[in-house]
C-alpha cells in the first residue's frame, strides 16, 4: 500500500545518500530535511514504513524528541545502512 508521502520521503533520502550524510550532526540537515513539520512528518512516516522502521528502532535510543534532530538521526541511519550494501 503506498502512503502520500512515500515519493517525496523518498527523494529526501536520496537526496542525504547523494550528499554522503551519514552523521546525524552534519550542519546541512536543516536545509535538506526542511521545516519542523516536514520533520516531525518524515519520522511518522519512516515509523510505519515497512523497510525504515527498523531504522528509527535503531536509532530511537540515541535521539531527541526534537523533530529535526530525530529525522536527521533516522535519515543518516538509512543512509549509512543503504552505502554498506553497495
Amino acid at each position: 500500500m503506498s502512503h502520500p508521502d512515500d515519493e517525496r520521503f523518498t527523494a529526501l533520502i536520496e537526496r542525504a545518500r547523494v550528499l554522503g550524510m551519514t552523521d546525524a550532526g552534519d550542519v546541512r540537515w536543516p536545509s535538506v530535511l526542511g521545516d519542523v513539520q516536514t520533520c516531525a512528518a518524515f519520522v511518522e512516516w519512516a515509523t510505519h514504513h515497512p523497510r525504515w522502521c527498523h531504522d528509527v528502532a535503531d536509532v530511537a535510543d540515541r535521539v531527541c524528541a526534537k523533530p529535526l534532530e530525530a529525522a536527521a538521526a533516522i535519515v543518516a541511519n538509512i543512509v549509512s545502512t543503504e552505502l554498506d550494501e553497495t
